[in-house]
């Protein structure tokens, strides 16, 4: 089989529909939009996802699989635990939720069928998003907005200084899967943007995307040279976890490191942050205090920051409860990637899904890109049956 042919009509009718409502700025940078413009936002996503809703039960029955099941009872179970802990928080969840089931559906759909087109329309999509970020950052280095008045983080296209990394690194992953399907190898406009990302990270400093995309680059070397076996993956993320998260939170650790290392621990606050939600949690450890991404301020430095890490939100959020379904929804995703591990293009989605994850440890922000990610792990065998040229590419 040879190169891919591109069905012209079928990746407009894709980007069309994935575009009405891509979360791709992230949060924060909503915040920051003038309130018409949020409401312009919020319900023309709405409106987005019910257009999506319409279109797949208009064109195809919708087929539940293992990771929409999981996703749905999650979503569920969020929304009924925020009506009645913190009904306030009802809206967001619901509108959270609808949008996001939406996207995951007509993705998981679309690449029963037609899996080459959804994934070169998402690609296109992320071209468009990693080299026009790139150009304005060039042009206003300074941001082309502040995030707040008294923020030190600038704003720029796919949000600030620090989320640039959760659009970009899924961007490059998809680009690259795209680039293996129609040339079976990894393109030079790939390592352009490659190239283009680090140097944008680097531009705004953003430390932790800086190390955690240099971690990307050299697994995918190592990865070309000799297959990482997904359990070595899996453990990295478990070693970077337990030493930021709880060894660097540790009063013991803490001192050892400051009164005999004579260095500073906090992370920029980070771990003084993560302590005050360690006592939150406690409070309400089985299914938290509700809402979504959105309990729990810890006053800093003259700011209010959330806890700083998506998982220590969670369990603010969900408790043990919500932690143990996010747990069971990524071991299905790893159980469907390791049968598909050969592959080479799985596992560049591999090492892009643990390099966002050792990433979140330290930085802050909802899981939009990473969704689709995790979707087109678990839905990689559709990829493959229709596209059998690559089922071999080392």
């Amino acid at each position: 089989m040879g190169k891919k042919t591109i069905n012209i009509k079928k990746i407009c009718k894709y980007i069309l529909l994935i575009i009405l409502f891509l979360p791709f700025i992230q949060q924060r940078t909503i915040e920051e939009l003038p309130n018409f413009l949020k409401l312009f936002y919020n319900y023309g996503i709405i409106l987005s996802s019910i257009i999506m809703y319409l279109y797949l039960l208009i064109n195809k029955k919708i087929k539940m699989n293992q990771f929409l099941v999981i996703f749905i009872i999650l979503a569920a179970f969020y929304c009924c635990n925020s009506f009645f802990k913190w009904p306030e928080s009802v809206l967001f969840c619901l509108k959270h939720f609808f949008c996001m089931i939406a996207l995951i559906i007509f993705i998981t759909k679309s690449l029963e069928n037609n899996s080459y087109d959804v994934i070169h329309s998402l690609a296109l999509i992320y071209h468009f998003f990693i080299i026009a970020n790139f150009i304005l950052l060039i042009l206003f280095p300074q941001g082309i907005y502040k995030t707040s008045v008294i923020s030190y983080h600038n704003g720029h296209l796919l949000g600030d200084d620090n989320a640039l990394i959760y659009v970009l690194l899924p961007g490059i992953i998809i680009t690259c899967v795209d680039s293996i399907i129609k040339k079976k190898k990894i393109s030079f406009l790939n390592i352009i943007e490659i190239l283009m990302c680090e140097i944008s990270f680097i531009k705004v400093w953003s430390a932790t995307s800086v190390v955690c995309f240099s971690l990307f680059i050299l697994l995918l070397i190592v990865d070309k040279i000799k297959k990482i076996p997904v359990s070595i993956l899996i453990s990295i993320f478990i070693v970077a976890l337990l030493i930021l998260l709880f060894g660097l939170s540790s009063p013991i650790i803490q001192n050892i490191i400051l009164n005999v290392l004579h260095k500073s621990v906090t992370l920029s606050g980070r771990t003084l942050v993560w302590r005050d939600s360690f006592i939150l949690i406690k409070n309400r450890l089985l299914s938290g205090y509700g809402g979504y991404f959105s309990y729990g301020k810890f006053y800093y430095n003259g700011m209010y920051y959330p806890c700083h890490t998506p998982y220590l939100q969670i369990l603010l959020d969900s408790g043990i409860v919500g932690m143990i379904l996010y747990v069971c929804l990524f071991i299905s995703v790893f159980l469907k990637i390791r049968k598909n591990y050969n592959n080479r293009a799985i596992r560049i989605v591999t090492i892009g899904i643990i390099c966002i994850m050792i990433n979140y440890i330290l930085e802050y922000s909802q899981f939009f890109h990473l969704y689709i990610l995790l979707c087109l792990a678990y839905n990689f065998d559709n990829v493959l049956k229709q596209n059998n040229h690559i089922k071999e590419v080392a």
